[in-house]
């Protein structure tokens, strides 16, 4: 995904231009939005059309079948290997930005927690955790292997990103509305501030997943006896859950 800002006045496309804007990648693409100020869209490689084998711990299968309707899948799950360290996971309330946001005395007692661990949250709150790793900037990392974690915060992405996905899975162009219900997600029940639309919903779960999972295996739990405390409304694998307060 990329993005330009919308200038009124062409005077202005030599700023634009000054800044390596990928003019070329927005004249390209056939994924786009445009809202706030902004010109979001996605860039595309097309597959080859060949076999392709395709290794990821947080795949969608029925995305997948969605997207590349014209290709032959087969989905072969490998089974979850299990974890020498911990998962401890607080459920007790979605860990959103604007709930840490407004809740300015839990946000501090979460500081105060997580002080002896290594953090993972949200980039912008990652100075009050002392911390330089975000949602977002960690894939591949391994510089917090055995380390005891947290991951602070329910990564949700700019809605224009599900939308471009939306897009790209054959939507039409359209607003759609979140609102609070009880969803099931790889054979768990909890509450999420998601869509109504099937597809939509299963971009967004894929991809606060994704992020979730990431997260954690930063600390390689597969070979390390430590612990990760995750602090996030939407469950990751083989987490021990509470579904109280810390407080």
């Amino acid at each position: 995904m990329d993005e330009l800002d919308i200038f009124s006045d062409e005077n202005q496309l030599e700023t634009l231009m000054g800044r390596n804007a990928n003019i070329y990648g927005l004249l390209k693409s056939r994924y786009i939005n445009i809202a706030k100020g902004k010109i979001t869209f996605l860039i595309e490689d097309k597959l080859p059309d060949c076999k392709l084998i395709i290794l990821s711990a947080t795949i969608s299968h029925e995305l997948y079948k969605v997207i590349y309707p014209n290709r032959s899948i087969d989905y072969c799950e490998c089974p979850r290997a299990k974890y020498k360290g911990k998962v401890v996971q607080y459920t007790d309330s979605g860990y959103s930005r604007y709930a840490l946001n407004e809740n300015y005395d839990k946000k501090k007692l979460l500081t105060e927690l997580c002080k002896h661990n290594e953090v993972i949250t949200f980039k912008s709150i990652e100075n009050e955790f002392h911390t330089r790793y975000h949602f977002g900037n960690i894939e591949g990392m391994n510089h917090l292997k055995g380390k005891n974690l947290s991951v602070v915060g329910l990564p949700n992405l700019d809605e224009t990103l599900y939308c471009l996905y939306d897009m790209r899975a054959g939507a039409k162009i359209k607003k759609a509305v979140m609102y609070l219900q009880r969803i099931i997600y790889r054979d768990k029940s909890f509450y999420l501030n998601t869509y109504k639309n099937g597809v939509l919903q299963m971009i967004q779960t894929w991809l606060i997943s994704s992020q979730l999972e990431q997260a954690v295996g930063r600390a390689r739990l597969l070979r390390e006896n430590c612990m990760v405390i995750v602090y996030a409304g939407f469950p990751v694998e083989q987490a021990e859950y509470i579904d109280k307060s810390f407080v």
